[in-house]
């Protein structure tokens, strides 16, 4: 079982999964996702389901195929457009961390890292 989080700032037509919840938060729709089978090409996969984000973005991505684990972003106009997180498990990066970065503008260089680190920096 894999499971993982989208959150984006405009809504998304997610394909093909086996469960996915969708909320509307302030800054950015979120969706919960589960799957029974891995995802052969994480890197595709995601930029699939985040094709009209991903113009005019930067794509960061960090990928460990052996644990299973994916962590996408994109930045655009200095701001966070959209993140990807994937595991094997429920051990995933809080939301809340994430929901802050939406409204840093500019995101800072130690935010651009700490997405692909998939936690905040040290105070």
């Amino acid at each position: 079982m894999i499971s993982g989080f989208i959150l984006s700032r405009n809504g998304l037509s997610l394909n093909n999964q086996s469960y996915c919840v969708s909320v509307k938060v302030e800054q950015f729709w979120r969706y919960e996702l589960a799957g029974e089978s891995a995802i052969s090409d994480y890197s595709a996969w995601a930029k699939q389901q985040l094709a009209d984000e991903i113009e005019e973005g930067d794509w960061l991505e960090f990928v460990d195929l052996k644990a299973l684990r994916f962590r996408a972003g994109i930045i655009k106009n200095n701001q966070l457009a959209a993140v990807v997180f994937i595991a094997p498990n429920h051990e995933l990066p809080t939301r809340t961390w994430l929901s802050h970065l939406f409204t840093e503008s500019p995101l800072s260089d130690e935010a651009r890292s700490n997405l692909l680190a998939g936690k905040p920096g040290a105070d």
